[in-house]
């Protein structure tokens, strides 16, 4: 299983936007091949700070995804709303019990 968490800080003015966008891409990724889940988050304390937390089946689905013209549209259009670079970790993971 493959756990991607991502991060970006938004600029105030581009929050409802990066919002609309953010809620889109979650959810057109939960349609695609080996996604068990996709979502984004608003921070409780930092409510311009967007979080996302993804679960893949596997890398390939993941690769998959990564190469979507929509994905990449994506990654470019919520940049263009962050206040600083985002951020994202992908974590091999392994469900104990």
């Amino acid at each position: 299983m493959i756990v991607i968490l991502g991060s970006v800080d938004v600029r105030p003015d581009a929050l409802e936007p990066a919002l609309r966008l953010a809620l889109e891409h979650c959810a057109r990724s939960r349609g695609e091949r080996g996604c068990v889940s996709h979502d984004c988050f608003q921070a409780v304390g930092r409510p311009h700070l967007l979080q996302f937390v993804e679960v893949w089946s596997d890398m390939a689905a993941l690769r998959e995804h990564f190469a979507l013209a929509a994905s990449k549209a994506f990654a470019k259009d919520i940049g263009a709303f962050a206040a600083s670079p985002p951020t994202m970790r992908i974590l091999h993971a392994e469900e104990l019990g």
